[in-house]
């Protein structure tokens, strides 16, 4: 991905050539891959969405769709088990159905300020999300029910 021309690039791992490239719609910042469907997800903060760009065998990219979201999304986890996509966005973690782009349900952390990447365990069935005040927030992903909240401790390095 560059970001300076918000093009998203398909390289060939053996040649390092250029297969195929996209620009989008919206300043980019975090991007994952959806192997079940040969997608990319990318969120677009400025936007208050993340693109969606199918990725051919051959390399080449074509727009599929947008995911609305009311406001930014931060960062972003694939869960191909249940085919969500979950996004850390404001104070809680937005959980997307992948085949309809659509928003599936809102897990709460209880934390102000959601911030970062989430994390998951999806053997286990755990979301982790963080927070701006260095808290993290355990989600049970089946239930959507928060299962526990920890303080990190935090010393200045």
């Amino acid at each position: 991905m560059d970001r300076g021309t918000r093009t998203l690039l398909v390289l060939d791992p053996d040649t390092q050539k250029t297969l195929g490239s996209l620009e989008l719609a919206h300043g980019p910042d975090y991007i994952r891959f959806v192997a079940a469907t040969s997608e990319a997800w990318v969120t677009q903060p400025g936007s208050g969405r993340i693109e969606v760009v199918a990725i051919s065998a051959s390399g080449k990219l074509e727009h599929a769709g947008f995911v609305e979201l009311q406001s930014g999304p931060e960062g972003i986890v694939m869960d191909e088990t249940r085919m969500r996509a979950d996004v850390q966005r404001s104070d809680d973690i937005v959980s997307i159905d992948i085949a309809k782009y659509d928003s599936a349900e809102i897990l709460p952390t209880e934390c102000g300020g959601t911030h970062g990447i989430p994390a998951l365990a999806e053997a286990r069935g755990f979301l982790f999300a963080g927070s701006s005040s260095a808290e993290v927030a355990v989600i049970d992903v089946t239930s959507g029910a928060l299962k526990d909240r920890y303080q990190l401790g935090w010393a200045p390095c």
